[in-house]
Order: structure tokens, then sequence, then C-alpha cells
């Protein structure tokens, strides 16, 4: 729903409830913290004015999700979707003699039911998400020549220290970018500059380097209702999902990965008085945690080296 809006006003302006649950991001605004598995939607409402009191924080469009109840059929559904490059048709204009390679699957299922008929009835849903992404980058880093000059010359320093401990890792070296005369110039290098370090010494090279990040997911939901009375109803839900999202780095000390959950709860009572009167109460809350990370080195600086891939975070 990020790319729709009403009212004159961007995507920004709008506003998510599911199952009358306040689902709007703290961080981000017209961005919905809960969203439920395709298969355990029973409608979706989208509106772009007279919006009802509670719904006033949204300017734009706001989008009502109801998840799906238990019925006095048991019903259920399972759905697999898998897609890569190979998948994936070409394209003519521009030309695309191939996609880096990638995956996606997910896994869903839903079922539902009585535990009472004309009662009690519960329903529940699961979504499995299992993603890669490749990318391709061109880096500019030290040589291997340097880095072994470095460490007969001048072992120890904290420079040296810097390129042996936090390396790029999986690059494949093209080309030379620059030779010691190059970058340091002819008063800096050979037999009567102050290192004596070789002129002709590839200092940088041109590499390719490619990483397959993985994205990976778990959503479930679980609704259940009870029909106190003819004219009572009660329903409660829940809602949590986890996202593990990875970042890779050319300098593999510093990639990570981290974790979100998201949690959501819901209850509801509706009373009927006649067919033109009834009264609602509802409660909802959600809950967001980012984290904790795994690997990454966060205690090192952002270091810049010219012309290079730096270092650090």
């Amino acid at each position: 729903f990020t790319t729709i809006s009403a009212n004159g006003r961007s995507a920004y302006g709008n506003s998510f409830t599911v199952d009358g649950v306040n689902a709007n991001s703290n961080i981000t605004n017209g961005t919905s913290n809960i969203m439920l598995n395709p298969d355990a939607i029973q409608e979706v409402t989208i509106e772009t004015n007279t919006f009802k009191a509670e719904q006033g924080i949204g300017s734009s469009a706001v989008i009502s999700i109801a998840s799906k109840a238990g019925t006095n059929q048991f019903h259920g559904a399972g759905n697999y979707f898998f897609r890569d490059q190979d998948m994936q048709a070409r394209t003519s204009l521009p030309f695309v003699a191939k996609y880096q390679p990638y995956t996606r699957q997910d896994v869903t299922g839903a079922f539902g039911g009585p535990i009472v008929k004309n009662k009690t009835f519960f329903f529940a849903s699961v979504d499995m998400l299992r993603s890669k992404t490749a990318s391709v980058s061109t880096l500019t880093y030290e040589s291997s020549q340097f880095v072994a000059w470095a460490n007969q010359n001048f072992p120890g320093t904290v420079g040296t220290k810097l390129l042996n401990t936090y390396p790029i890792t999986g690059a494949v070296q093209t080309s030379v970018a620059q030779t010691v005369l190059q970058a340091l110039g002819g008063a800096n290098c050979g037999p009567g500059s102050a290192t004596g370090i070789p002129c002709d010494m590839p200092y940088t090279v041109l590499g390719t380097w490619s990483g397959a990040p993985f994205r990976n997911g778990l959503q479930y939901n679980f609704r259940g209702d009870q029909y106190i009375r003819a004219n009572d109803r009660l329903y409660g839900s829940y809602v949590a999902s986890t996202n593990t999202a990875q970042s890779l780095a050319s300098r593999g000390a510093f990639s990570y990965s981290i974790l979100y959950h998201t949690k959501g709860i819901g209850a509801n009572w509706t009373h009927t008085f006649s067919s033109h009167l009834l009264n609602e109460l509802s409660f909802g809350a959600t809950s967001i945690v980012g984290g904790p990370m795994t690997g990454g080195l966060f205690n090192i600086p952002s270091i810049s080296i010219t012309n290079t891939t730096g270092e650090g975070q």
C-alpha cells in the first residue's frame, strides 16, 4: 500500500488497522507494522474520507484489514511459491543477458473451523519466507603485494594491523588500479625514498565482489471467536512475525544480521441490541523490537581510505 494515496497527500499520510488494532509505524509514516498472510485476510477496506473518530490520525487513505474467523465447516489452504533468476524473463530494451542469482521461497498455510459448533471457532495461519538476493560491485582495494610489503617492512603498525585484520574477502582481481609510482609520486618510492617501497609495485587493484545476503521471515496469527449469547460475540487475535535480514560487507569482518520482532494482540466484544443499534468495545496493542545483531564490528569507527574501499561501520 505504499504506492497509493488520496486527498492530495502522499503515502506517508496513510493509516492502517488490523482487526481494529492501530498498526501504524512510529518510525516511518504510512507504513504498517503488521501485515497478515493473504490466506488469513477476510476483508480489506480503503477509505479516503469520512473517517471514523478512531481513524482520525490518517490524512490520506485509511486501510482497514479484517482477519478471517472460523466457521462451522473446517477449511484451510496451503501454498508454495518459488522464484529464481532462471524463471525471470530477460528484457530486450534494455537487453539483459542474465540476472544475478537470487531465490525466493514462500510457504503458507491456513486452517480454521469449529471447536463447538455455532458457539466457538478458531482460525490460524503461518507464512514462512526464505530468500537470497545477489549483487555484484566493483571495488578498488589494496593489492596483496602491498600488504605483503607492509607486513615485512612495517609489522605491528596500526595501518598494517588494519590491513591484516579486516581484509577484503571474496573479491576477484581484474586489473591494477594504480602502481606505487602513480599513487605516491616518484619522490616517495624507490631506493632513494624514505621507505624504499618499489615504484612499480601494484598499490591498489580493481576487482569484482559479489554477495548474496539472506532475508528470512516467519509470520503467524491466531484468532478465536466465542458467541456467548445470540447477541454477544467475543473474539481475540494474535499476530507475530520475525524478520532476519543480513548485510554483507566486502570486508567480511563487518558483515552482520539483525533480527526484528513484531507482535500484536487485539480483543473485541460486540453486543447487538437490535438491527439498528449495537455496542462495540475493543482493545489492541503492538510491540516492535529490533535486535539483537549478530556479527559486525560496531566498535570499529568508519575509516575512509582515499580512492579505496574503507573500513569500519
